[in-house]
């Protein structure tokens, strides 16, 4: 008789254990999608400051540059996993001041949270940022 006891209470131990187990195991996985897309939006930042810093033509750098600025433009740097962020991106260029100084460009975006998705361990904002210098112009004057 003392044996089934025991089994029973086996049993129930692991009917209260099982959800907290599935429920870490699910938090786990959808942890690791919402870090893939931060990844995405990093390289995304990366990769249009890149575009735009490597143009040696001031006309097509501002036409990036306005690409970047408008809405849903940047799609063409990232493919999000979910959907839980808002992106917001921003692109700047600041000329360079003197024949010395060379200009850079700054690519920022802000992600934002909707708050109607309750996951207490993701932050609401985060805000990524690349600044990559403007790439000289190539002279040709020494392939003559």
């Amino acid at each position: 008789m003392l044996m089934n006891r025991q089994k029973g209470q086996s049993v129930v131990e692991l009917a209260f254990v099982l959800p907290l187990i599935f429920m870490l195991l699910l938090n786990m996985i959808y942890g690791g999608f919402v870090f893939a897309d931060y990844l995405q939006y990093n390289t995304a930042v990366r990769e249009a400051a890149r575009e735009i810093a490597v143009q040696s033509d001031t006309d097509k750098r501002t036409r990036l540059v306005n690409m970047v600025n408008s809405s849903n433009s940047a799609n063409k740097y990232y493919k999000p996993l979910t959907n839980l962020y808002n992106p917001e991106f921003n692109a700047n260029v600041e000329e360079a001041n003197n024949s010395t100084d060379i200009g850079s460009v700054t690519v920022t975006v802000k992600l934002t949270r909707d708050d109607n998705i309750a996951i207490p361990f993701l932050p609401k904002k985060l805000n990524l940022q690349c600044t990559m210098p403007i790439e000289p112009e190539q002279s040709s004057a020494g392939n003559t």
